[in-house]
């Protein structure tokens, strides 16, 4: 027929209390929807790490569209900052079994990592995760 219909961005799913930048980014992130509520929480955490003046990398555990990462990169525009790496890590392949070393608990290393390797386990029966 010659035609596609393609949603508008609504201003007003903008919230009314960002400040400026955090609107020019929010309005450069509207062509892959509107915000939402983890997106702001990683403009947030962003957001202070640049502020603070934080050095290292960035990285997004278990991407699934690529909004978060996205949404690190604008704030690291905004702002000018251009020596910080943005890692993503994709889990379609599963989760690596965890070892010893993957420990919640300093104190306590042993049974921390069998706290986590617990779901793990169970993911493996449940067809969730791959060695």
């Amino acid at each position: 027929m010659g035609y596609s219909l393609t949603p508008l961005p609504d201003p007003d799913l903008i919230p009314q209390d960002l400040d400026e930048r955090s609107v020019e980014v929010v309005r450069e992130m509207q062509s892959i929807g509107a915000l939402e509520v983890t997106q702001y929480t990683t403009y947030s955490a962003v957001e202070y790490v640049v502020e603070a003046g934080l050095d290292g990398d960035l990285i997004e555990c278990g991407v699934y569209q690529g909004r978060q990462p996205l949404m690190m990169a604008q704030i690291l525009k905004a702002y000018g900052v251009i020596d910080c790496e943005i890692y993503l890590d994709g889990t379609c392949a599963g989760q690596i079994k965890p070892t010893v070393e993957d420990y919640k608990d300093k104190e306590n290393r042993e049974a921390s990592s069998g706290a986590t390797l617990a779901p793990w386990e169970e993911g493996q029966t449940a067809g969730a995760s791959k060695s």
